[in-house]
């Protein structure tokens, strides 16, 4: 159980030392992300701010999948982002329009 801010940091999947193996990726039909993986839906939030979103229901809540590492439900991932505006550098009209 998670019992204090730092302890949660650490479940997001943060080593407490400075030896980080990289986590191989999960096969392309894991019903789950993990931390590593939230850029390729372009979530580029870190850790603290992860758990900050979570803590006031504004993302997907983690689930604990083992002792040490959580991960998000792909299909809430997907939902989220779907709900996300598209910032306006990245729409190709309104570059073409100005």
């Amino acid at each position: 159980m998670v019992k204090t801010e730092a302890d949660a940091i650490v479940a997001l999947g943060r080593t407490r030392n400075y030896m980080h193996h990289p986590t191989p990726p999960s096969p392309p039909n894991c019903p789950f992300v993990i931390y590593d993986e939230l850029r390729e839906f372009g979530i580029p939030f870190s850790r603290k701010h992860l758990l900050d979103l979570m803590r006031r229901s504004l993302f997907p809540q983690a689930r604990q999948i083992s002792a040490n590492r959580v991960a998000w439900i792909r299909a809430e991932i997907e939902a989220y982002v779907s709900t996300r505006p598209i910032a306006r550098a990245a729409q190709p009209e309104a570059a073409d329009a100005a």
